[in-house]
């Protein structure tokens, strides 16, 4: 089940159709932008995890709130490939209006995927050490 899906009680999804419609929509189109978000990230991510993002990828667009937190994660990649800092990679996700939570996946797939992820995880925890990046 999808977790936007799986966060809001099926009861209460019941009781509120227009809800159910659009959680409905917005999933059915995080699933469309699987193929141009795999295109969009070939030059972005590390050769020897890239089967490992296919995968990622797949993962993330079967729910909307994934799937914006992989937006944010290729937009900063494509910053850090363009030889920003990370600092100034960040600045691309302005206005996106993620969570929290999302952040945190977002940082933690930059540092896993990208080949400077490194750097970005240790910015990410002298900068937001709540974010509390796995190892």
């Amino acid at each position: 089940m999808p977790v936007l899906t799986a966060l809001i009680d099926q009861e209460f999804l019941r009781k509120m159709p227009g809800l159910a419609r659009e959680l409905r929509h917005l999933e059915a189109e995080a699933r469309r932008k699987e193929p141009s978000y795999i295109e969009e990230s070939r030059e972005v991510v590390r050769a020897d995890r890239w089967r490992k993002w296919r995968s990622y990828v797949h993962r993330c667009t079967g729910d909307a709130l994934s799937a914006d937190a992989l937006e944010a994660s290729l937009r900063v990649m494509k910053g850090l490939s363009a030889g920003n800092a990370p600092e100034q990679a960040l600045e691309s996700i302005n206005g996106m209006e993620i969570t929290y939570y999302m952040a945190g996946s977002m940082a933690e797939a930059v540092s896993y995927f990208h080949p400077r992820g490194e750097e970005f995880k240790a910015y990410c925890t002298e900068k937001y050490p709540a974010l509390k990046l796995g190892d």
